[in-house]
Formats: C-alpha cells, sequence, structure tokens
C-alpha cells in the first residue's frame, strides 16, 4: 500500500513536470516568435546572389512592367512552386486603383519563362482606405530591423512590402511568417484588397492591427 503510494506521488511529480516543461516551452516559443515578428530589410541588388539578380530581374519584366514606378503601397509575393503574384495600390489619374498582377505558373522553376501568362484584376477604393493602408504599411516598415534570432529557411514565400512616403520608397522583406503573427495579419489584409469586402471594416481591422504594431 505504502509502495503504491509512492508510486502515485512519483507519477504525479513526473506528470507535473512534464506540464510544467511543456508549458515553459511554449511560453519560449511565443517570446521567440514574438522576437521574429517584424518586417527585416531587403539585400540591395548590389549584395545579392547572381541568381536572386536574374529571378528579380525577370519579375520585374512579367509582373512589375505595367505598374507605377512608385506605388501608394505594394506586396510582391515569391513562393517556393506555386505562381508569383504582386497586389499594388497605385494612383492612376484621379483613381486610386488595387491592381493584382498573377502569373500562371512558377516563374523560377519555368525552361520557358517567355510562355507563361497573366491574369490581373482591378478594384477602386476610396482615398480613407487607402490612407489607412498606407498608414499601416509605414507603420511596419518603420520597425523594420535585423532578427535578434538566425532563422534557417528553405522553402515557403518571400514577401516583399513597399510604401511611397515623402521621404521616397521604403522597402522591407519577410519569409512566411507565422499564424498569428502582426507580418500574418499585414499579408491577410493586403490579400483582402482583391475582393468582396467592406471598407469601413477593413479600416477597423487596419486600426487594430496598428494597435498591435
Amino acid at each position: 500500500m505504502k509502495s503504491t503510494f509512492l508510486s502515485i506521488l512519483l507519477l504525479s511529480g513526473i506528470f507535473c513536470y512534464s506540464q510544467g516543461n511543456r508549458k515553459e516551452q511554449r511560453i519560449r516559443e511565443n517570446e521567440r516568435i514574438e522576437l521574429l515578428d517584424h518586417l527585416e530589410p531587403e539585400i540591395g541588388d548590389l549584395l545579392t546572389y547572381i541568381f536572386s539578380l536574374d529571378y528579380h530581374s525577370r519579375i520585374r519584366s512579367t509582373l512589375l512592367e505595367t505598374l507605377a514606378e512608385r506605388p501608394i503601397i505594394r506586396m510582391i509575393v515569391l513562393p517556393s512552386f506555386s505562381p508569383e503574384y504582386v497586389i499594388s495600390l497605385d494612383k492612376i489619374g484621379d483613381d486610386l486603383l488595387v491592381t493584382k498582377i498573377e502569373l500562371d505558373s512558377n516563374l523560377w522553376y519555368s525552361t520557358h519563362p517567355e510562355q507563361i501568362k497573366t491574369s490581373i484584376t482591378t478594384k477602386i477604393i476610396k482615398p480613407e482606405l487607402a490612407d489607412s493602408l498606407l498608414s499601416l504599411y509605414v507603420l511596419a516598415l518603420s520597425k523594420t530591423k535585423y532578427p535578434d534570432q538566425p532563422r534557417i529557411t528553405t522553402d515557403g514565400t518571400r514577401y516583399h512590402f513597399a510604401a511611397g512616403t515623402p521621404y521616397g520608397l521604403r522597402t522591407a522583406t519577410k519569409h512566411s511568417p507565422r499564424t498569428g503573427t502582426r507580418i500574418a495579419q499585414l499579408v491577410f489584409i493586403t490579400e483582402k484588397l482583391i475582393g468582396n469586402f467592406d471598407e469601413n471594416e477593413l479600416i477597423n481591422e487596419i486600426e487594430r492591427l496598428k494597435e498591435r504594431i
């Protein structure tokens, strides 16, 4: 009886230790994710790898050629395997035009890039939403910094963000932001621009995200 009681105590202690250990691991992981939840500096063309320079040149000629040189905001999305695309907000005449340009196959792996086709979707939005989006991007870009911890990246999706300001074009990047993070929400809001949405509700989402940033 005594040995059974001691066994129960021992097992309870092991269980409590295991639960506590898992909790500490979750806390440490959440802290690590929080430290990485920011945009990171772009690598300039003068220092990037030759193969990246060639790829980016092809992205410019296929995805960006018809867009304004200086966007209000822009998100370029470069997945590892699925087709690349861009979502851009530009001022065209008196209109604030959201444009999504998407390739029909992945450019990186294409052996005949000249045969790749593009699809284009456009939508006009109101000045209030455009102003709110710009302020969100400028705020997120102002928090750009090098990561405090090393992160090994292989496959995934690379996001490139840009915003036009009176001080010039600001840019930054992020690789596969974790679900639930601020940068993932920035991607989510940008993706919403092409589709059916209530502009006032989206502005409210933007304001909530700005409070988190």
